[in-house]
């Protein structure tokens, strides 16, 4: 599935969506009124069916789009509100329809609270109540379709996940031999440094005590020459030397 055509079916759930929740508005009037609602409700459940169908499956293909991680997330976490939003629309026909039977049967006093019993004395969910064999039979299958959705998007989950844990491990088996090199590598280059470090300290010392004694030995030389000529005699004021 392309970006493009990723993000066109993402608006259409929105969109399914949006039209659901009018007709949950729409169903919970009606039934409060006691009105009959039964072809409404079957209608919804097939609508919400469907887009929780669609919703997984664009959940299961936004790690084949060529977008970045960050953006992978983002897709991820929409269609997470999608299914909540699927889960809100549902919990409030069920909420409605409660209500609605408690009304009916004067409040907790009858009929267990307000909900249907079955013929085998349990208690019937609101998105049974319509329904006859044959489409609880597709029910559960829808269901059993979107468990095994799920289990698939998250057995590949774990196989990405194994993948990207063997590919590191072979990254670090790859890059440990170039660390411990270039460990010793470190250490050969920090010992060479201070040796020669030593070196400069002793050649910086003995050059200053080699200048002194080079300076010394210049004015010995300069003054014995300077005693040897007329103006070095007059220097001395040792006519008799000169």
């Amino acid at each position: 599935m392309a970006d493009k055509e990723w993000l066109r079916e993402y608006q259409r759930q929105v969109t399914a969506l949006n039209e659901v929740n009018k007709d949950v508005t729409q169903r919970n009037n009606l039934l409060r009124s006691g009105q009959d609602v039964s072809s409404l409700t079957s209608k919804i459940n097939r609508q919400l069916s469907l887009v929780a169908s669609s919703v997984n499956t664009l959940r299961a293909r936004v790690d084949a789009i060529p977008v970045t991680e960050g953006e992978r997330a983002r897709r991820r976490d929409l269609c997470a509100t999608l299914m909540a939003r699927k889960e809100k629309a549902s919990a409030a026909m069920k909420v409605a329809g409660a209500a609605s039977r408690a009304s009916l049967m004067g409040g907790p006093g009858g009929s267990s609270s307000g909900q249907q019993r079955s013929r085998w004395g349990t208690v019937e969910q609101e998105d049974t109540i319509d329904k006859n064999n044959q489409d609880l039979l597709q029910m559960q299958s829808q269901i059993m379709r979107q468990q095994d959705d799920g289990l698939d998007v998250l057995a590949q989950t774990v196989a990405r996940q194994k993948e990207l844990g063997q590919a590191i491990n072979r990254e670090l088996d790859e890059q440990m031999p170039l660390l411990d090199r270039l460990d010793r590598h470190v250490d050969t280059t920090g010992a060479a440094v201070q040796k020669e470090t030593r070196r400069v300290i002793r050649l910086t010392r003995k050059s200053a005590a080699g200048g002194g004694f080079c300076c010394l030995v210049f004015c010995i030389i300069l003054f014995a020459a300077l005693a040897a000529t007329d103006w070095g005699c007059k220097i001395v004021k040792s006519k008799s030397r000169c």
